[in-house]
């Protein structure tokens, strides 16, 4: 599984480290009206980063030597989240998001939104290598919905890098579009 989701946290990074070379006007163009700009989804994903970075952080320090399980078994709850994240032909795209995880409307991209975007996911892939020698199922995060609901370490890291997945999915549409 940890290796899954660092090939899309790769694949993320190469796509976002060649927009660097795109022009702010073509990262800041919709693709429609009430579609996200690629600018617009990078900047949700860095919202999204500021509340998880430090939840995965949380448990990587606090783990400690433990036994290792071989084969993970996600959680219902937490299953049914990452699933809902992961990209698949046969589902709308198109999803609800959190108020206060909205993009604004214009972006200078160029100031440096683009460059956390890198800088958090050079963190987060950190983070799964670390991750690999941890109990996945002896961890739990809290999500940004709602701290009382409490999901295990391996399946906020997989809805973490699904979502990631689904919003550079949706940066390259608004690209192509522009």
């Amino acid at each position: 599984m940890i290796i899954e989701l660092k090939a899309i946290c790769l694949d993320s990074r190469q796509k976002a480290e060649h927009w660097k070379t795109l022009s702010e006007s073509r990262l800041n163009t919709s693709p429609g009206n009430g579609k996200w700009s690629a600018a617009q989804c990078i900047e949700h994903l860095n919202r999204y980063f500021d509340f998880y970075l430090p939840e995965i952080h949380k448990v990587i320090s606090n783990s400690g030597k433990e036994s290792l399980v071989s084969e993970y078994k996600p959680g219902i709850l937490g299953d049914y989240f990452a699933n809902s994240m992961k990209l698949n032909e046969n589902k709308p795209g198109k999803m609800k998001t959190l108020k206060s995880k909205n993009p604004a409307m214009d972006l200078d991209i160029r100031n440096g939104n683009l460059d956390e975007f890198l800088k958090s996911l050079n963190t987060l892939s950190n983070m799964l290598d670390k991750a690999s020698g941890i109990n996945l199922g002896a961890h739990k995060t809290a999500i940004s919905i709602s701290s009382l609901i409490k999901l295990k370490f391996g399946d906020t890291l997989r809805f973490v890098v699904y979502h990631i997945e689904r919003h550079i999915k949706q940066a390259e549409n608004a690209i192509v579009a522009s």
